[in-house]
């Protein structure tokens, strides 16, 4: 949970958030203790923050107030890589270079201290570089790009107030995310000359808002392209364009929309404006797009296994393929089976999988596959939601993102090839309070090749490493998954140098125009 992203307190409001007694960890270095906000001072720990007026409450965070830990930010790693990086936030926001209203926005919506992906990409953003973040959600990556382009907009010498011409893009794969973010750029925005547009339902009323100013918009790139194609926007200020959460924008088929938007001859060109792209994945189409669109850019990778010891456990068993069918309806047995995510090899072998667990376990069960109909996944997981389907059987190439709902139990039925993919599937559990659980079924025939990283894996996140895998030896085929693995940052920066091009990471999409590709984000 971030402290700058949405998290909604009991009462249904958006409760205020900061950090104290977190530990960080920055490229493979522990940091000091963080220090106690400013103002820290009632008997619980808590900081004194300021009163909100009612339309404050409405744009900042509720009057209800909750201050909290988040221990899961705990020993998160983080690597940075490029030329003349401006150093990170060694302590709180007073170190960046804003506006005083952007720091008293931060005061009223409760939040003192940076997140690790805040610490490292700010200073960056401010000094006007391009940068590359890959990071999950609930990291507070929304803030540390927002608060810098708002910042951007102010040092404008000349703002225009009733011309559709945005300073800033940022473009978002679906409309529930541009709404998120929206907030959140409202939310720092308030009470200085930004204006900030959102198009995500009321496309009317919003357009005839963009139409009378707009300095930050935030769109999905197909509406983006709609309102450019009619003359509603122009592109002749842009300073900077986000690509928020750019894989997720390329796997539902919009590569185009973006190349369309990033090529238009009334665009500035790259030397001349600010890119930053996120991605919840380290991806070949996302990590394209930054080599073509991007100049000299940083990239932060933050926690890119995707979760800590502390998150989920994780269990390795030795099963042969004959045997698989039967230690997983064991597993399924003794323990709870809602919430449980399985991954196969094959949309056939997914399936049949899932036809016999509600067959013959009567474990009611659905199929996840990539190209899935969009109607199709949301009865599904509204049947997860409800209760009416325990377990999900996916093929290994169908969920790139977090699921939509809490997964409480991740198995591998199949191992896929590279530990990348392995910590993507794992990921999928151990995204909330709750711990999570992931189970992998290690068929030493067929899964030989990933040993080498598995023990890795487990060793760096205090798991307990099974017999058989500390008996194997590191062949050739270990070697090459681990250079793409994102446990190996140096590959990866060699990588994005353009020095070794052909060991991209190992997550591939084919480029579609198919709006109903598998969407199991937001």
């Amino acid at each position: 949970m971030s402290n700058n992203e949405d998290n909604i307190s009991r009462d249904g409001c958006e409760s205020r958030r900061g950090f104290r007694d977190a530990r960080y960890v920055h490229v493979g270095e522990a940091n000091p203790v963080v220090p106690t906000p400013p103002g820290a001072g009632t008997s619980s720990g808590s900081p004194i923050l300021p009163e909100l007026t009612r339309e404050e409450a409405t744009v900042l965070g509720s009057e209800v107030l909750t201050f909290r830990k988040f221990s899961q930010f705990n020993d998160l790693i983080v690597h940075i890589i490029g030329e003349d990086v401006p150093p990170n936030l060694q302590g709180g926001f007073a170190e960046c270079v804003l506006d005083e209203p952007l720091h008293q926005n931060m005061r009223k919506a409760g939040i003192y201290l940076p997140t690790p992906v805040q610490r490292c990409v700010m200073p960056s953003l401010l000094a006007g570089r391009d940068v590359y973040v890959v990071s999950e959600r609930s990291a507070g990556k929304i803030a540390s790009f927002v608060l810098p382009m708002v910042q951007l907009v102010l040092k404008q010498e000349i703002l225009e107030m009733t011309a559709p011409q945005p300073y800033v893009i940022i473009v978002t794969p679906t409309r529930k995310t541009a709404a998120k973010t929206y907030a959140e750029a409202r939310k720092f925005a308030y009470g200085t000359p930004v204006k900030v547009c959102v198009i995500d339902s009321t496309y009317e009323v919003q357009q005839r808002e963009v139409a009378s100013g707009c300095h930050i918009l935030v769109v999905t790139s197909v509406l983006l392209m709609h309102l450019k194609s009619i003359g509603a926007i122009t592109f002749r200020n842009v300073k900077a364009v986000v690509l928020h959460e750019a894989d997720q924008i390329i796997q539902l088929g919009l590569r185009t929309t973006v190349e369309l938007l990033m090529n238009d001859p009334t665009m500035p060109a790259k030397e001349h404006r600010q890119t930053i792209i996120h991605s919840l994945f380290n991806c070949v189409p996302v990590f394209d797009l930054a080599m073509d669109y991007m100049t000299k850019p940083i990239t932060v990778f933050v926690n890119i296994v995707g979760g800590t010891s502390q998150d989920i456990v994780q269990t390795i068993h030795r099963v042969e393929q004959s045997e698989k069918r039967s230690v997983l309806e064991e597993i399924l047995r003794r323990g709870d089976t809602r919430n449980t995510l399985v991954f196969v090899l094959g949309r056939k072998r997914a399936e049949s999988l899932a036809a016999h667990l509600s067959d013959n376990l009567k474990i009611p069960s659905g199929v996840v596959f990539r190209g899935m109909k969009l109607v199709e996944q949301q009865k599904l997981l509204n049947d997860l939601k409800e209760g009416r389907k325990y377990v999900a059987v996916a093929t290994l190439d169908a969920i790139v993102a977090p699921f939509k709902i809490p997964i409480d139990h991740v198995i591998n039925y199949d191992l896929p090839k590279y530990i990348d993919e392995y910590a993507r599937c794992i990921a999928q559990t151990g995204r909330s309070d709750k711990k999570g659980r992931a189970t992998s079924f290690y068929d030493p025939r067929t899964d030989c090749a990933l040993a080498e990283d598995l023990k890795e894996i487990l060793f760096q996140f205090e798991q307990n490493v099974p017999y058989f895998l500390l008996d194997t030896e590191p062949d050739a085929g270990g070697s090459s998954a681990a250079s793409t693995s994102g446990l190996t940052t140096s590959v990866k920066a060699e990588n994005f140098a353009g020095e070794q091009r052909e060991n991209k990471p190992t997550f591939t999409w084919e480029d579609s125009d198919d709006d109903e590709l598998i969407d199991v984000v937001n």
